[in-house]
């Protein structure tokens, strides 16, 4: 983990000033903050210390504010909220220190987060007892405001649809479109893992901090010791565990006469979207077109096939060769013409 201090290449150094609320000690040329809460703490033990970037800026009202500017070079975030630009800072170095200390299945969690209002919202959705019901898609959730939320969800219409050859991304709103757009452009992405011999760049902070977490975990330790398959995250794994070797399916189909069982809670879900309630939200926004899928992934094959250059997926089998416009129709042959327990790997 990193250790900065005020004289980092990173950062830049300035004065607090007319901040109502923060009480300075001024130490030679550092000054700190008295109360230091748990993020504050956190970033002490990054070697941060309490020294903030502010620069001025105007509300709506053309009134001068402070603005809380984050000093890592190429990432633009401002925020007039202090607590939001020390989250903000986390982020950055992927430190989490609000750990929770709770147990799911006799095995202690692992997880951690930001900061404290995250924790208690994994607590409530993880821990405790899911009583409240989706009835559109049978999810559950553990308070009503969750379920409130996901309704909402429902109701959000797919608005924007990447037309660039071999994408079909959706999105509901223009600014993740355009943010996806960038990804189109031959600029490079100005976030860069800087993992000793990692080069992947990105586009947005966020997608930075979730391949750093790549790198956290040796990946020997990700590697099933049973079929050798690799994984991203050692839940995956856990999840391979209990659904591949040891055959745990404890969530159980409700539905009169559905004997159907599965090892994870969401593949019960989607199992009741797909076969129960038919539930098919993803449309093709292509002019005089109009299909529309269960899952978004069959939405992107079936854009592809509007390309003028059709990818082409063939069957790997040297006495088939048979070539389909889309992987889940390959995957289906597989299944029923070459229907061996390898037959699918091949296509990996």
């Amino acid at each position: 983990m990193p250790v900065l201090t005020a004289d980092s290449s990173l950062f830049l150094k300035f004065f607090i000033s007319g901040n109502p609320g923060l009480t300075l000690l001024f130490c030679c040329d550092f000054s700190f903050v008295k109360d230091k809460d748990e993020i504050t703490m956190a970033l002490l033990s990054l070697g941060i210390n309490q020294e903030y970037f502010i620069t001025s800026g105007e509300n709506d009202n053309t009134k001068k504010q402070q603005l809380w500017s984050c000093p890592i070079f190429g990432c633009d975030f401002r925020s007039v909220k202090l607590n939001n630009f020390k989250i903000h800072l986390l982020k950055h170095f992927d430190y989490r220190p609000f750990k929770c200390k709770l147990k799911k299945d006799n095995t202690n969690c692992k997880w951690a987060f930001f900061s404290r209002k995250q924790l208690q919202r994994h607590i409530d959705d993880v821990h405790k007892e899911r009583k409240y019901t989706c009835d559109q898609c049978m999810k559950r959730f553990s308070s009503k405001s969750s379920l409130t939320g996901h309704l909402a969800r429902h109701d959000k219409t797919v608005l924007y649809q990447c037309l660039v050859e071999n994408c079909g991304g959706l999105f509901n709103t223009m600014a993740l479109y355009n943010s996806h757009l960038k990804q189109h452009i031959e600029l490079p992405a100005p976030f860069k893992c800087e993992h000793p011999g990692c080069d992947r760049r990105f586009y947005r902070v966020s997608s930075l901090q979730s391949h750093r977490r790549a790198h956290v975990n040796d990946p020997e330790d990700l590697i099933c010791k049973v079929c050798h398959k690799q994984f991203r995250a050692p839940c995956r794994l856990k999840e391979h565990y209990s659904s591949v070797h040891d055959n745990i399916r404890k969530f159980k189909c409700t539905y009169e006469g559905c004997k159907w069982t599965f090892s994870a809670n969401s593949k019960l879900t989607r199992h009741i979207q797909n076969t129960h309630l038919n539930i098919r939200k993803f449309e093709c926004l292509v002019p005089d077109c109009g299909k529309t899928y269960l899952r978004s992934e069959h939405l992107q094959e079936h854009v592809r096939t509007h390309s003028e250059n059709k990818p082409k997926f063939t069957c790997p089998y040297q006495d088939c060769l048979i070539s389909f416009n889309c992987k889940s129709s390959l995957y289906a042959h597989l299944k029923h013409f070459h229907p061996s327990d390898k037959s699918t790997e091949l296509l990996d």
